[in-house]
């Protein structure tokens, strides 16, 4: 797993996931957890949570903010999703 954190302040990095690779990669789910408890990624949404992803975009988009929105897939070659 390799995500940039490298963003402008006034940027909020939403990330977005499955939910369901990740049993079997808990040690990047830990990381990201880390990154948001420290700031650095605003927010990880599951696909159960796409209105609250919605309302918050649109929270943003009325502050005026930049938002950069990561989504992951499972990265399996084999896999057909």
């Amino acid at each position: 797993m390799r995500i940039s954190m490298r963003h402008r302040a006034d940027t909020s990095l939403l990330f977005s996931t499955d939910g369901l690779t990740w049993r079997e990669r808990q040690s990047d789910l830990r990381k990201l957890v880390d990154l948001q408890n420290k700031g650095d990624i605003t927010r990880i949404y599951t696909y159960g949570m796409a209105d609250q992803f919605e309302r918050d975009l649109r929270q943003l988009k009325s502050e005026g903010g930049r938002v950069v929105a990561a989504n992951t897939r499972n990265e399996n070659p084999n896999s057909k999703g």
